[in-house]
């Protein structure tokens, strides 16, 4: 089993900086042992050529690795349901390992799975922010609640912040809560704590009073308002990377048409499908200054469109997209199928899963064309939820 067993008393939200393993491990909320008990179930029944390496990088305490090896399980698990042969860790001729060989009958094809988040160095930011949270979160008040905007990040951890949580106990406990209340009700406005270091941090924190009735318990999180996160919010460049590195080449020749599946961990673009074909095709990007006027083009560093818009990495005959996939939420992640137009081996029609939008190019006069999609038949989540 993936988790330790007996009863969880807590109810409260994941701490900042704290692993999805260890925060699902230690709630009791419903939902939560829900999760814990589709991951031991999946486990189960997972091929034993991806059981030991799941079962590591889940208890890794690493998200990254959690995200991985719960994608591997989710899909086994999902393909099973659907009624596909499944096989894992086939060696191939280039002495390559790749995730499933899916089959129906006698036609089949190759699943490699990845996932496309944030950077290491995005990620060391956030743990670096993470660390100012926690410390700020152990502040002692008990008439006000706080917010916070990193005005400026640092290249490194944030030294001293016990002084600055101390700091920030006095300057609250200068403060009338009656008056801050009255200043917010007539001007909407609240008083503010400046920071800095010589790190390179820049943090502005603000005091919002709690409710005259609930002013003598003390506030157990005070850190409740973020007016600024560290994240990217539409960026291509993982997305990129996780497909370059799982390019068909890698794997030498291959017997069945070849699909990567992306889980797209930190998806939060207001148009999935315009940020995907800018990575599949080619990056949207306005000319001018010819015979034409002004008018935007595709270029030419798409996974699948190359320069002079040749077709690139032919043998990667689709890609299955999901987004929104988390082990407590299944029954909202986003999947989608995307084939390569330009494939010299489609995935056969009979082996095209049923739970994803398909996403198709559909060419035009101009030599470009238009992304068509077609609903799913199912919802991923309504075939995981049955009963197995």
């Amino acid at each position: 089993m993936m988790f330790e067993t007996g009863a969880r008393t807590y109810m409260g939200p994941r701490d900042h900086g704290e692993s999805q393993y260890e925060f699902l491990n230690r709630s009791g909320r419903p939902q939560f042992a829900a999760a814990r008990l589709s991951i031991d179930d999946w486990y189960s029944r997972l091929c034993d050529g991806l059981k030991d390496q799941v079962f590591h990088r889940v208890r890794s305490g690493n998200d990254q690795q959690f995200d991985a090896a719960y994608w591997e399980l989710y899909l086994h698990e999902l393909f099973l349901r659907l009624g596909y042969e499944i096989s894992c860790e086939l060696a191939l001729p280039s002495n390559r390992k790749i995730d499933f060989l899916l089959r129906r009958g006698d036609a089949a094809f190759y699943l490699e799975a990845t996932t496309a988040g944030k950077p290491d160095e995005q990620r060391g930011a956030d743990a670096r922010r993470d660390r100012i949270y926690r410390e700020l979160n152990k502040v002692k008040t008990t008439a006000f609640m706080l917010g916070i905007t990193i005005d400026q990040a640092g290249r490194g951890d944030a030294p001293r912040l016990a002084t600055l949580r101390e700091d920030l106990e006095a300057w609250l406990a200068g403060l009338d809560p009656d008056e801050i209340q009255h200043q917010w009700e007539v001007n909407g406005e609240v008083q503010s704590y400046g920071w800095s270091d010589d790190s390179g941090w820049t943090v502005t924190l603000e005091a919002f009073p709690n409710k005259p009735e609930q002013r003598d318990q003390p506030i157990d999180r005070p850190l409740g308002m973020f007016f600024e996160d560290t994240m990217d919010t539409m960026d291509e460049i993982p997305l990129m990377r996780a497909l370059k590195r799982k390019q068909p080449s890698r794997y030498g020749d291959l017997s069945f048409p070849y699909v990567v599946a992306v889980s797209e961990t930190s998806l939060t673009p207001f148009d999935a499908t315009q940020h995907r074909t800018n990575v599949m095709f080619g990056s949207a990007r306005l000319v001018y200054g010819d015979d034409f006027g002004p008018r935007w083009v595709r270029a030419g560093d798409g996974i699948w469109r190359g320069p002079g818009a040749h077709p690139r990495n032919r043998r990667l005959a689709a890609v299955l997209f999901a987004s929104h996939l988390k082990p407590w939420t299944i029954d909202q992640a986003d999947l989608e199928w995307w084939d390569n137009p330009f494939a010299n081996h489609p995935v056969p029609e009979e082996l095209l899963p049923d739970v994803a939008t398909r996403r198709q190019l559909v060419p035009d006069h101009m030599g470009d064309g238009t992304i068509r999609g077609t609903p799913p038949a199912r919802s991923a989540g309504s075939v995981l939820s049955m009963d197995k």
